[in-house]
């Protein structure tokens, strides 16, 4: 089995190292990761300027490169493996979480969803905090995934979104399969002054909520499961196929 693994951390994070730990006993592991942080970037490609890739001196079979998440993966691909199969897409794992309608800008789940393209399997991790990381229950909770990914596969055209609890292994309480929660919106730009007087703005620095029905990811998570969202690429609204049938008339 040949896995790509990547990220929107960085090649030096902490959760890179870790989804490597709990993978590299599953095949041949190939980690391309981007040279700094790139998070929130989304289904970015670097296309309007070449790129570098370096090998990482610390591991065999790791690379770093000045290009976007997603574009770690074609690296992966074309540059390492060339012409060998891509079977699983592995992302993360995330400091913080991927919950809800948030994921259409996530870096990670990115990664781990590009796998649709290229008729591999793709599952993204997320540690559902931005403090005190709780990496050892992270690393055993990416293990337990893979092994029923190992046992059952995925379905074509589909990928995972993981998120774990910041918790100890041991008050886990289970893995739900989860649908996105709704994001409970609040202002996006924050107005602040320089030591001038002079206006400078934030986007995103309030901290997002979202509404905890049971059934969803923020609910899992808030409810110490493990939660499991399958994401398909198909952004049809089906349900409105009919609603909206009148704009065919002429």
């Amino acid at each position: 089995m040949n896995i790509i693994i990547s990220n929107d951390d960085g090649i030096s994070s902490e959760g890179l190292y870790r989804l490597y730990l709990a993978s590299k006993d599953l095949g041949k592991v190939i980690v391309v990761a981007p040279d700094r942080e790139r998070s929130t970037i989304s289904r970015a490609l670097t296309m309007h300027r070449p790129f570098r890739v370096w090998k990482y001196h610390k591991f065999e079979n790791w690379y770093y490169t000045d290009a976007t998440p997603v574009t770690c993966v074609y690296i992966g691909k074309d540059i390492i493996l060339k012409k060998d199969k891509v079977d699983l897409i592995l992302s993360g794992i995330n400091r913080g979480p991927n919950l809800g309608e948030d994921v259409n800008y996530s870096g990670t789940l990115a990664v781990a969803s590009e796998a649709i393209f290229l008729n591999a399997s793709g599952i993204a991790f997320s540690l559902a905090t931005f403090t005190n990381f709780n990496w050892d229950t992270a690393e055993k909770v990416a293990r337990l995934i893979l092994e029923k990914y190992k046992k059952y596969g995925l379905p074509k055209r589909v990928a995972l979104n993981v998120n774990i609890p910041n918790v100890d292994f041991k008050k886990i309480r289970g893995i739900k399969l989860t649908r996105l929660s709704k994001k409970k919106y609040h202002e996006g730009i924050v107005e602040r002054k320089d030591p001038w007087n002079r206006p400078y703005y934030w986007l995103g620095a309030t901290t997002p909520d979202w509404e905890c029905e049971e059934g969803t990811d923020y609910w899992a998570i808030k409810n110490n499961f493990i939660s499991i969202t399958p994401i398909s690429l198909d952004i049809t609204a089906y349900e409105h196929l009919e609603t909206i049938k009148s704009y065919e008339e002429v």
